[in-house]
């Protein structure tokens, strides 16, 4: 009798070992950036500090992916039980030292704290810009505890203050916020905030109803890759205080503050009905939270955290975060497609008495090439108000810009701005749709000008209008008669 042999290859023979999430830089967690907070497994990995001196630990490994726009990315960490932990940022997909961003990369001695990646470092911009659009990055965390969940909140974050003109509005009720994401200053310099340089640059404001007002500043929790052991020295806050409008501030006081500074006042004594403006700045690019109030304050219906907006594929999405709303009736989005006319394009309804932070969100699913948001409040006394300006281009998909001087007398010299190359109608035509002249241009990719003789076109309205590229752009004009000496 025959007997028939089985063989098996020598691989299915050996143990077969698979990494477990989170546990390797090549089976990261993936984190979801729609700022809702998530609990993970602290991995059994261990590794040495990239940074922070904190030794041979735990490790956990995450990933992330920027948007198109690569809009900064805000990780709110926190470790199970309150012990030292660290988070290194690496890019090119491994996690060899030599893709280790080290300005990007914290300390966090008691546990918890923001996690952005680093916009400037010695009050140098960083250049090339440290994350890029649509790209995978990965985060380490460290930690003290063996066992337990870490929880981070990711978001990805284009703050709407860090200039003075879209400075955040505080009053008496406190508010919490960060300068994780920002930029240095613009409009302020380092001597006005008791500073050295500025690395990420957070606006404040309010108005005066009574002197004095006092100016707090609460619940410091600041971090950075440089934190000594007991989180109080080289992190910390560098503030300004100005009087004035946004193009002309006047330094009226500066202080500085650290983790273990406790509640820090300031009195203010100016007239009611003055603008006070308020900078924060990290000590060594810190990366702070904090609380912020003022007594004396002109109240406002609706405090306003942020208005900001990112793309998808097809649509602009619009997000706005409230602090307290009292008597809000409804907000409306408003579209313009030049900055300056703007028409309501959705209507959300508002809360009537809220003391918490509430988030809205609106999907503009049809967006032009180029456009500009705005968000408009309105009470329930219909009194309104409307909040800063965002601009958004969409550069992957066709567009065309147009730009010439109206009204026109004899010469037409059009400039116009496209994304596509190839040919187009050119197209002039009457308010009764009459047309005087058409033609097929050739489009550059770029800056384009056509100059056209129109001293024979009687004198009127017209449209003019260049269509290709699967758009359409057009302007009215009017042609006036020459003028003779």
């Amino acid at each position: 009798m025959k007997y028939a042999g089985i063989f098996l290859p020598v691989y299915l023979l050996l143990p077969f070992f698979v990494f477990a999430q989170g546990s390797s830089c090549g089976s990261p967690y993936t984190l979801i950036l729609d700022d809702v907070c998530r609990t993970y497994a602290i991995s059994p990995s261990t590794s040495n500090s990239a940074i922070c001196s904190y030794g041979n630990l735990h490790v956990t490994y995450f990933s992330f992916t920027t948007n198109s726009s690569a809009e900064c990315v805000l990780l709110n960490i926190t470790e199970p039980n309150g012990q030292p932990c660290e988070a290194a940022l690496y890019a090119g997909g491994s996690c060899g030292g030599g893709n280790l961003e080290a300005p990007s990369s914290i300390c966090f001695p008691d546990g918890k704290g923001i996690w952005a990646p680093a916009l400037y470092v010695d009050g140098v911009i960083v250049s090339p810009k440290v994350l890029q659009p649509s790209t995978t990055y990965i985060v380490r965390v460290q930690t003290t505890s063996t066992s337990g969940n870490i929880t981070i909140c990711g978001q990805a974050y284009s703050p709407p203050n860090d200039d003075c003109n879209g400075s955040t509005y505080i009053g008496a009720t406190p508010m919490t916020d960060n300068n994780a994401c920002h930029n240095a200053g613009p409009g302020v310099v380092a001597i006005d905030l008791a500073a050295g340089t500025l690395e990420n640059t957070a606006f404040y404001k309010y108005t005066m109803s009574a002197s004095p007002s006092i100016f707090t500043v609460d619940n410091i929790d600041c971090d950075n890759g440089n934190e000594s052991p007991d989180g109080s020295s080289n992190i910390g806050l560098q503030v300004g205080i100005f009087v004035g409008n946004c193009s002309a501030l006047t330094r009226i006081d500066r202080f500085t503050a650290n983790n273990s500074s406790g509640t820090m006042n300031r009195m203010i004594t100016y007239p009611a009905g003055t603008n006070i403006y308020v900078a924060i700045d990290g000590t060594s690019g810190s990366n702070c939270q904090y609380t912020l109030s003022a007594t004396n304050s002109v109240p406002l219906p609706v405090y306003i955290k942020y208005f900001t907006g990112w793309k998808t594929s097809t649509s602009n999405m619009l997000k706005w975060v409230s602090l307290q709303e009292l008597d809000n009736d409804h907000y409306e989005i408003q579209r313009s497609e030049d900055g300056q006319n703007f028409l309501t394009i959705g209507k959300i309804n508002g809360e009537r008495f809220s003391h918490s932070e509430k988030t809205y969100n609106f999907e503009d699913k049809n967006p032009p090439m180029k456009c500009y948001y705005r968000l408009k409040q309105v009470d329930i006394d219909e009194h309104e108000r409307i909040y800063k300006t965002i601009s958004m281009i969409r550069t992957d998909i066709p567009y065309i810009e147009l730009g010439f001087q109206n009204p026109i007398t004899e010469n037409l010299l059009l400039s116009f701005q496209t994304n596509f190359k190839g040919p187009a109608d050119f197209k002039i035509v009457s308010m009764n749709g009459a047309v005087f002249v058409h033609k097929t241009i050739n489009c550059d990719k770029g800056d384009n000008t056509l100059f056209t003789n129109l001293s024979s076109l009687p004198a009127g309205k017209y449209a003019l209008s260049i269509e290709g590229g699967n758009t359409r752009a057009a302007k009215t004009f009017v042609k006036t008669h020459s003028v003779i000496f």
